[in-house]
């Protein structure tokens, strides 16, 4: 087996996506909300599927799309 060369911030990425021998690109859409108190944050992340013809399967690393804070009325 060939050794997959290191990728920055991933581990056994490839550094490039071949777009004609890939047969399925899926997105994932993650969201989170997390709350204390008056603070509520809402996390946005996305992550990609890449399936080759071969049946490899490539996944890309977890990305935070966006951020945001909100502060909440917590007598509403």
């Amino acid at each position: 087996m060939e050794a997959i060369p290191p990728f920055p911030n991933s581990v056994n990425a490839h550094d490039y996506v071949v777009l004609d021998k890939v047969r399925d690109i899926r997105s994932m859409k993650y969201q989170t909300i997390t709350g204390k108190d008056a603070i509520q944050a809402v996390n946005q992340y996305e992550q990609f599927y890449y399936e080759y013809r071969n049946g490899q399967v490539m996944v890309t690393i977890l990305k935070i799309k966006s951020q945001l804070k909100y502060t909440v009325d917590v007598r509403a």
